[in-house]
């Protein structure tokens, strides 16, 4: 009879389960920012910020982990960390900000309360988790102590809570985010078994406790019925959005690869094929004339654009070590010798001079070989001339940062911004 009751009881909850929160359609590119906020001695700053692509149709999920120290424009107050956009204007002007800074719009928000997540953990049993190194870290004047071994083990809420706020090594953010992301990715499995579907809306009224979102329990059940079996699978793309640390007016900041950055959105986070915008150019270098060739769009000069003019004047403008080398595109003797010998002047290193493959070049052209553009952006606001005009490849064992191939439009150029005359013998 006991037997009995229970079977009932629990295949009511399954029917009860179905017809309330299965969801009617499939969910079709559905973007989620999801970002812990961590109160610890008042901390009002997103700590962890991350842009989940749902797409259950493909049956994929995208994952990008922006660091919390990223320079990025936020609206009324300049370029700073990204972190600094919650304490500034909330959840509306985070989502704005990571929303024009990744060029994609944002249909949803989580955000988490991250000490919250030690009671959930608990209540779910603790998480098995493999500690990669050992973990140590105190400040007393935050009242924290991170002291996890490393192992195979099961972490207790407040252990993992430790895991996933550790950042105290070489790696730093980066290396926190790696945590953060393996951390998601086991949560997601035990919570999306089969032995755990059925406790899902019980599971979400739990989570509505530390989260705040504006998704309904519905929607978040539906959710994660949907994508239970990519969990599962491991169809799971991840990435960091790519950059360097830089130290800029006495702050640390992770500087982002606006070109990388765009790829990684739609190869890994939106799941496209990264499609590039071929463009002709005449080069002597076999490997690269059979490569693809990107040609900066819009967006990607808008956005970098926005980088460099949160930057000083002398960093705008500097040639300083930029290695170039200089090619007469054409066919004006002396030409492409004058201008290296005023790049010099300048600052930067003249790696070559000669002519290029064909006098037909209408227009100077900007050549970047290692893919980064900020020192192509720098010189065509040097130049005066539009970064369309900026041609991108990516070979790093090119001896040069720059080929600049000198166009029919180079008299002018030269006479308009340097005040100088070009040599016709």
């Amino acid at each position: 009879i006991l037997y009995l009751i229970v079977f009932t009881v629990t295949q009511l909850m399954f029917f009860d389960f179905l017809v309330r929160y299965f969801p009617e359609k499939p969910i079709r590119g559905v973007n989620i920012l999801a970002f812990g906020i961590d109160d610890t001695a008042g901390v009002k700053r997103s700590d962890t910020i991350m842009l989940l692509h749902l797409d259950s149709k493909s049956k994929k999920i995208g994952v990008l982990s922006i660091p919390r120290d990223t320079k990025v424009k936020i609206e009324n107050h300049g370029f700073t960390r990204v972190n600094h956009a919650y304490a500034y204007g909330g959840t509306r002007l985070l989502r704005e900000t990571v929303s024009s800074f990744l060029g994609i719009p944002i249909d949803h928000y989580i955000r988490i309360n991250i000490n919250g997540i030690s009671q959930f953990i608990d209540h779910i049993g603790g998480i098995e988790l493999n500690v990669e190194q050992d973990l140590y870290y105190q400040d007393n004047a935050q009242d924290l102590t991170i002291d996890l071994k490393k192992g195979e083990q099961y972490l207790s809420g407040n252990q993992a809570v430790q895991y996933i706020r550790f950042r105290k090594d070489r790696k730093g953010d980066i290396g926190r985010i790696q945590r953060q992301q393996k951390f998601i990715k086991e949560i997601a499995k035990k919570l999306t078994s089969p032995k755990r579907i059925l406790e899902l809306p019980i599971l979400v009224r739990t989570l509505r406790n530390l989260i705040r979102t504006d998704m309904s329990a519905r929607e978040m059940v539906s959710l994660a019925v949907q994508f239970s079996e990519i969990f599962n699978s491991g169809n799971i793309n991840r990435s960091t959005v790519p950059g360097a640390i830089v130290l800029e007016r006495g702050m640390s900041f992770w500087k982002p690869d606006i070109i990388k950055l765009d790829q990684i959105v739609d190869t890994v986070l939106l799941g496209f094929s990264h499609q590039s915008n071929k463009t002709g150019v005449f080069t002597e270098d076999k490997v690269a004339s059979k490569e693809d060739r990107d040609i900066l769009s819009q967006m990607n000069v808008s956005r970098i654009t926005d980088q460099i003019e949160g930057e000083s004047q002398d960093d705008r403008h500097s040639l300083s070590g930029i290695k170039i080398e200089i090619l007469n595109g054409f066919g004006v003797k002396g030409a492409a010798n004058q201008a290296a010998q005023f790049f010099k002047t300048q600052g930067a290193h003249i790696a070559r001079v000669e002519n290029a493959v064909s006098f037909g070049y209408e227009e100077t052209v900007i050549v970047d070989w290692n893919g980064g553009v900020r020192k192509a952006m720098n010189m065509a606001q040097f130049l005066k001339i539009d970064p369309s005009r900026i041609i991108v490849y990516d070979n790093r064992s090119k001896p040069m940062d720059l080929t600049i191939v000198l166009g029919e439009d180079w008299p002018l150029l030269y006479k308009g911004r340097f005040n100088g005359t070009i040599k016709t013998n």
